[in-house]
């Protein structure tokens, strides 16, 4: 079973990088229209009176929405990467869990470079470090979160170790009662 979720999870890793790659390929025209489609429903929920605005106000108010889908965008795809990645590599447990934890988010974070050094190289995109950045926020965030989700959560709920039942039961032993469910 072990071997057919690792599997499963390269497979995952390596299409969403495959799916991430097709994106970064889109000269900066598709790139504008595929964004541009998603910003349109957002402008429209944002702004209700969209029509009403002047020229220059909807102008401003689509670019402002425009950057924080586009860098949103970034965000999510990369956190999404980071969680396959996690998945991918928290399998192998020969390593410390803290040492699979650095490969997978090195292994986003390399492939958040070659694709922004790709972009410099297709029509009207270029690698911005902002960008980067960002690519590298997604994967932490998801890294971290998931960490804390396995590793450290976990372990404060063992820490308190608290059980209700086990509470009742010592209650009513302490005050000699068999019955311990007329307790609650």
């Amino acid at each position: 079973m072990r071997t057919f979720l690792r599997i499963l999870s390269v497979i995952l890793l390596v299409s969403w990088m495959a799916f991430i790659f097709m994106f970064s390929s889109q000269n900066a025209d598709v790139s504008s229209d595929t964004s541009g489609r998603i910003v349109k429903l957002v402008v429209e929920e944002l702004y209700p009176d969209f029509e009403n605005l002047s020229e220059a106000e909807q102008q401003t108010a689509f670019e402002n929405c425009q950057y924080v889908v586009r860098k949103m965008a970034h965000l999510c795809a990369y956190a999404l990467l980071g969680f396959f990645a996690f998945l991918t590599f928290v399998s192998y447990t020969k390593m410390r869990f803290f040492t699979r934890m650095f490969w997978a988010t090195a292994v986003c974070v390399l492939y958040a470079v070659s694709d922004e050094y790709h972009q410099r190289f297709v029509p009207g995109r270029s690698g911005e470090l902002r960008d980067l950045l960002i690519d590298t926020a997604g994967v932490l965030v998801a890294i971290v979160f998931l960490t804390a989700f396995v590793k450290i959560i976990p372990s404060l709920r063992r820490k308190t170790d608290y059980n209700p039942v086990k509470k009742v039961k010592e209650t009513a032993s302490k005050y000699g009662r068999k019955d311990s469910h007329h307790i609650i």
